[in-house]
């Protein structure tokens, strides 16, 4: 994991919330008016908010 600004976010990185690996994973789908819509594996569409670092997941093949 890595500790990344939620405004450092960009479309489709992957990224939990706390670093849990039981946290919830969420899949940046939209990044509007400074709003970051993600999916996640719990809910559809949803907006993140009240965070001011989140934790990056690295991009695996």
């Amino acid at each position: 994991y890595k500790e990344v600004k939620l405004e450092e976010l960009r479309v489709g990185d992957r990224f939990k919330t706390v670093k849990n690996v039981y946290g919830t994973l969420y899949t940046v789908r939209e990044i509007k008016n400074g709003k970051v819509m993600v999916d996640s594996d719990v809910t559809s569409m949803s907006v993140i908010k009240n965070f001011d670092k989140v934790f990056l997941l690295p991009i695996s093949e």
